[in-house]
């Protein structure tokens, strides 16, 4: 009977140990989560209490209400073309015009804007030695050996320049050092040839008020795609353009890719 009571006792106190213990271990846990909720609180007391700082943009005091938002720009240069061998070289001053109006779009750093808008260019290759059958039937563009004292070949194209621009005062490009980067996304509008005084030799065939105009399209490609350069200070730059597709459709004849070098005036 004694060893039962024992046995009771022993077990009784053992539970009460044990549930001793696990309220301690629940007080202690919640007084570690209490410190840590203290701890949260009072971090983000000490940060709410700190004078918040604030983005401050460097070109905050930068005055753009004088900038120009849109421009006229007119460039004339000496036009070739690339490829194509001797047989499609041009000879004389064949020469390039280009016309856009341009609306101007400065990003977050004001020395640099984007440039967009609608715009002309004319392209007048002179050719030697040299008849471009643009009317004939042939699937390929003949470069016949006709000769006249005047010969050329005349592309026309609606164009929308895209620019990336960089300029040195933000606040008047128009006074400082300028620079663009850019394509033009062109639309043929039309071509032709125009032939004045043919020769047999050295002597007029047809006399020298003779004139042959034709016009035609079918072996140009009806879209151009061409990369823009220009460099400059105040209204006056120099500008450079090729390019990147050929003016004659795949099949028609040798890859040629008309280029420009000259000078441009613009307010940008």
């Amino acid at each position: 009977m004694k060893k039962y009571i024992f046995v009771l006792v022993v077990g009784f106190l053992a539970s009460f140990n044990i549930v001793n213990a696990q309220i301690e271990t629940r007080d202690s846990a919640q007084k570690i989560q209490d410190a840590i909720n203290a701890a949260k609180a009072e971090r983000q007391e000490r940060l709410e209490s700190q004078p918040k700082k604030h983005h401050i943009n460097k070109y905050s005091n930068v005055d753009l209400s004088k900038r120009p938002h849109d421009h006229f720009i007119i460039g004339f240069g000496v036009a070739g073309v690339s490829g194509g061998g001797d047989s499609s070289s041009t000879k004389g001053f064949s020469r390039q015009i280009n016309v856009a109006f341009m609306f101007d779009k400065p990003l977050t750093n004001p020395h640099l804007s984007v440039g967009y808008g609608l715009g002309f260019m004319g392209t007048n290759l002179f050719y030697n030695d040299r008849y471009l059958d643009i009317k004939s039937q042939t699937t390929t563009l003949p470069f016949d050996g006709q000769r006249f004292s005047k010969f050329k070949l005349v592309l026309n194209y609606l164009e929308i320049p895209l620019e990336f621009r960089y300029a040195k005062n933000m606040e008047q490009p128009q006074k400082g050092l300028k620079i663009a980067l850019g394509v033009k996304a062109g639309l043929l509008l039309k071509s032709y040839t125009k032939g004045k005084n043919q020769l047999n030799g050295t002597s007029s065939l047809y006399g020298g008020g003779y004139i042959v105009k034709e016009s035609d399209k079918r072996f140009f490609n009806s879209t151009m795609l061409t990369g823009t350069m220009r460099v400059g200070y105040g209204a006056f730059s120099v500008f450079g353009n090729y390019s990147i597709l050929s003016m004659l459709k795949s099949g028609a004849g040798p890859s040629m890719r008309p280029y420009a070098i000259g000078f441009a005036i613009s307010g940008l």
